[in-house]
Order: structure tokens, then sequence, then C-alpha cells
């Protein structure tokens, strides 16, 4: 993906967030977290892209060596692009859910999840401070699942764009959540929660699009985030 669609759609974000923040603060302040967020953007928007393209290259040549026959789950051909998309990205969410419940809460990799929980605010732009290899290892098992189905890079390059979208928008400090939608649809106020260093907190809303999976899980928080929760890690 052409990096000066990652750097309009952020600009985008940075002057919604400072316009309509629920949380209002100075451009100085905004700038400060932004900056200090800047060395992780840097290197995931480009570290995570190249290793994930080797494994992809790797992983569709070993099953092509290893099954001479491979065939995939839904023909290609077969395959409907609006249909397709809304499956891949429901996929895509769930084991993304699983992987954020089980592995990087748990005791092996909650330290390579806890970069993404140490920071004294959640902005937009928290969206890109992860552990690299975190983004690696999470897209890398998603597409080891989507190839057998049939799903084609293309497309799935398209969900990345797409969850970054959302990531920037469930990381704001934009004033949106409400019980309604939040029994369907992750909102910043919900995964806000998340981030709190209350006891439990953590351990709870590990939902990135879908509210779901929280649902069946019984890990959904309800309560209302409040200005002043305390945010950062607790794992």
């Amino acid at each position: 993906m052409d990096l000066s669609i990652y750097l309009s759609i952020a600009l985008v974000f940075f002057f919604i967030e400072h316009r309509f923040s629920y949380r209002p603060t100075s451009l100085k302040n905004r700038l400060y977290y932004l900056v200090r967020d800047l060395p992780f953007a840097l290197v995931n928007l480009l570290l995570p892209p190249f290793l994930i393209k080797k494994v992809i290259f790797f992983y569709s040549d070993f099953l092509n060596k290893t099954i001479p026959n491979f065939n995939f789950l839904f023909p290609r051909e077969e395959m409907n692009g609006i249909g397709i998309l809304v499956v891949g990205f429901v996929i895509s969410d769930f084991i993304g859910f699983i992987l954020h419940r089980y592995l990087y809460h748990g005791v092996l990799f909650k330290y390579f999840h806890s970069v993404h929980h140490n920071g004294d605010v959640v902005r937009w732009h928290s969206a890109y401070r992860f552990n690299p290899f975190e983004l690696v290892l999470t897209t890398s098992i998603i597409y080891m699942l989507f190839y057998p189905i049939g799903i084609p890079p293309e497309l799935f390059y398209k969900l990345s764009l797409y969850n970054l979208l959302i990531n920037y928008l469930n990381h704001s400090e934009l004033p949106l959540g409400h019980p309604l939608i939040e029994k369907f649809f992750v909102t910043p106020n919900y995964h806000v929660i998340h981030h709190s260093v209350e006891p439990g907190d953590q351990r709870s809303n590990f939902g990135g699009v879908f509210t779901i999976w929280d649902t069946i899980w019984k890990t959904k928080n309800e309560k209302k985030f409040l200005l002043n929760k305390k945010l950062g890690t607790s794992l």
C-alpha cells in the first residue's frame, strides 16, 4: 500500500481528533504524544509488511510444492467479491480476538503486547504502538488460515488497510460509544476500557471490530469510560 495513503489518513485523523476529542487538550500536547509514537509508526509501516510478504511467499510456495494437487476450500473463480470481503473480515477479526485473548494476554507473549499498553494516553496513533513481531505473527497466522480457504492476497491487503482505519478510530479520543452500537461493534469508548489499569479491565473487551466475541466468551465490560481513569499497562 502506498505510504502516502497512510500519511494522508493519519493527517485527517490527527485534526479530527484534535477538533472533536472528548478530552480537549493543546495542539502542543497532541504533537508531543504523536512524536513519541512516531518511531513505532515508522518501524511498523516498513518492517512488518516486508517480513509478512516473505512469510506469505514461503507459505504459499510450501503448500503448492508439498501438495501438488492442492485445492482451495472455495475456488477463487466462484467467489463473490463483496461476499468474500465480508467473510474474510469476520474471520480475521475472530482470529485477532482469539490471539489477543489467549496469546498476547498469556504468560509468554504478554511482554510483547505490553508495548501497546505502555502509554498514559490512548489516541489514534496508539494503533502503531506495537512490537513489530507481534504484528508479523498475528498477520501471518491470519493469512495461513486465509490461504487454504481461497482468499486472494490482494484482498488480504485490502483487509489490512480497513483494519488499520478501524484501529485508528477505536484508539482515538472521539466521543463515540452507545450501548446499542456496542452490542455489535467496538467503539472508542468500548476499547479504551481495555487500556484502563483498574483491576480486571485489561482482561475484558478484547474485540477489534465486533463485540460478539466478547459476549460469547463473557469478557464484555459494558461500563462507561470515565475521564479520570488511569491508562497504562497492568499485564
